[in-house]
């Protein structure tokens, strides 16, 4: 398998997970299940008889999930998406790897949710830091792109319209709870909004208050 799309997920995001994955086209398709020893037995069965998962003892975050590939596969090439990721569209999918050996961040910012694909020749030439908390994962965010880009040299994005203040973006209750959804040109992302998840500064306040008044 050189090339396949990566779906980051953790021992809680069941839910989340199985629209991510109804949602995507056909394609080689890995798994990496954060906090794999507290996920239900029956859905590590489920997903495993469906995909490749890559079983991570803690909660290692998306970095953990491209450390994961980067050492126990020899994909050469893979897109990254968080579970809370839905396609709309499913052409983002050959369109990021039309561009063969080419780094591609899917938003203008570059690599902004770890969204985009990365590849190996890339990855061999930077340390891959180890987030343990979301914090560590949120700095590394910019951090670790940074020295990504910087050692490839030649990325590229494909989606401008994919940031917080995109006035298509709205608030959506599923799962029994609130999510800030980004919508982009191929796909939306249903943002956690707890104060827990440190996300509040990522999108327009108004939009949450004004929620609530109606």
């Amino acid at each position: 398998m050189q090339r396949a799309i990566v779906v980051c997920t953790w021992s809680g995001g069941k839910d989340f997970t199985t629209l991510c994955l109804k949602s995507l086209p056909k394609f080689p398709t890995v798994i990496v299940l954060n906090d794999a020893p507290n996920a239900s037995q029956e859905w590590v069965e489920n997903l495993s008889s469906s995909y490749p998962v890559l079983l991570v003892n803690e909660n290692r975050y998306e970095l953990g999930a491209i450390e994961g590939v980067y050492k126990h596969t020899q994909i050469e090439e893979f897109w990254l998406i968080q579970h809370t990721i839905e396609i709309t569209n499913p052409d983002i999918i050959p369109l990021g790897f039309y561009h063969k050996g080419i780094s591609v961040s899917y938003a203008s910012n570059l690599y902004e949710n770890y969204l985009g694909k990365y590849i190996r020749k890339t990855l061999d030439k930077i340390k891959i830091p180890e987030a343990q908390t979301k914090w560590e994962a949120l700095y590394y965010e910019s951090e670790f792109h940074n020295a990504y880009t910087q050692a490839d040299g030649n990325v590229i994005y494909i989606d401008p319209t994919f940031y917080s203040d995109n006035p298509n973006n709205y608030l959506e209750e599923i799962f029994n709870e609130l999510r800030f959804v980004e919508v982009g040109q191929f796909l939306r992302k249903r943002r956690s909004i707890t104060v827990e998840s440190h996300n509040l500064d990522l999108y327009d306040i108004k939009k949450f208050i004004e929620y609530w008044q109606r």
